[in-house]
């Protein structure tokens, strides 16, 4: 996991064993050329297979394609 991504995780399994609430989260760097390392793809524990059901994509292939959004 991301150091720089474990507060939103936190909170997020904190929201889904709270409240129910399940996510799926992906971010990236601002600047995809100086930030390629910094794609990260998260799903609570009941979304877990949600981008290869609903995209038909694996966690790579997500980020993939939300960088080449920014």
């Amino acid at each position: 996991m991301a150091s720089w991504a474990l507060p939103t995780i936190v909170q997020l399994v904190a929201l889904s064993k709270a409240h129910g609430i399940e996510a799926a989260l992906v971010m990236a760097g601002s600047i995809v050329n100086q930030d390629a390392s910094l794609g990260y793809a998260y799903t609570t524990p009941g979304a877990e297979d949600f981008f290869m059901e609903r995209c038909h994509a694996d966690t790579d292939a997500i980020i993939g394609h939300f960088k080449a959004h920014i």
